[in-house]
């Protein structure tokens, strides 16, 4: 079956995840600047109960090599976590120091949100351009019926241009 998306959708997709976008990171910084200490400790733990959920996965699932692949990260996991344990309270002084930074000087804020949307209102515009670039070059009429097939080489451009900008 052919899969066949209005550029309205993309659109709305982009909007969607460039608003996600934006209160994920408003959230993050928040959160940064309130909880530095416990972050850094959940983050450790939250490894460590990845690992193990993906190796019981693997486990249930029979895949017995991945099991044993992923016994041995959560055992590598387990000792790194051991040995920056003590270290957490110099991490939290660093995360603390980098977070008032960036509270005490709002331009920085500023400079990444709107890098933030500059970025947002490229990905419009490169998706508009692909899309139109694709159509003209495939021979499209306007109800999305092509006459040749997408050359591979200016896709793998696009693609190239997004993935570099």
């Amino acid at each position: 079956d052919v899969v066949s998306l209005e550029m309205s959708t993309i659109l709305v997709i982009l909007a969607v995840a460039g608003c996600a976008g934006l209160a994920i990171s408003t959230g993050a910084l928040t959160f940064m600047m309130a909880f530095p200490k416990p972050l850094i400790k959940a983050s450790l733990f939250f490894n460590l109960v990845c690992i193990g959920i993906m190796g019981i996965s693997a486990l249930a699932a029979g895949a017995i090599f991945l099991f044993v692949m992923t016994a041995i990260m959560f055992m590598f996991n387990v000792a790194y976590t051991y040995a920056v344990w003590p270290r957490i309270p110099f991490a939290a002084a660093n995360l603390v120091t980098a977070v008032s930074v960036i509270r005490n000087n709002m331009g920085l804020v500023f400079f990444a949100y709107n890098n933030m949307i500059v970025t947002f209102l490229w990905s419009i515009w490169w998706a508009i351009a692909f899309a139109s670039s694709t159509y003209v070059l495939s021979g499209c009429n306007a109800e999305g019926v092509c006459e040749n097939d997408v050359n591979g080489f200016i896709t793998f451009l696009f693609f190239l241009s997004f993935y570099w900008t």
